[in-house]
């Protein structure tokens, strides 16, 4: 396993143990993903492609009518995860802002 980005991306130096330790993990997720026992929504080397729910602006509530695959597949499922930084304005959908206005950073 590449440690790079854990490496680049911690608040503070990684020990040998917290390599270790990600190491671990990680062939362990492997090994849950080859076995089936876990499973992504998208495939393993997909770009996470900009055409999916999970990259538009609609809020989890309209998944049922805007990704309604995506609603059955899910329900087959035991647990979901959300992994990393659940986007609270999808969640809770709090999404009243103007998609025209300009940044200027």
């Amino acid at each position: 396993m590449d440690t790079s980005f854990f490496a680049a991306h911690a608040s503070s130096p990684l020990t040998s143990d917290d390599l270790d330790n990600l190491t671990t993990f990680a062939t362990r997720l492997q090994s849950n993903l080859t076995s089936g026992k876990f499973r992504l929504s998208v495939p393993l080397d997909s770009k996470l492609g900009f055409e999916d729910f999970w990259t538009t602006q609609y809020a989890y509530q309209d998944m049922p009518n805007v990704a309604p695959e995506l609603v059955a597949d899910l329900a087959k499922s035991g647990l979901v995860i959300f992994k990393g930084d659940l986007n609270y304005r999808k969640y809770g959908r709090t999404m009243r802002c103007h998609t025209d206005i300009k940044a200027d950073w």
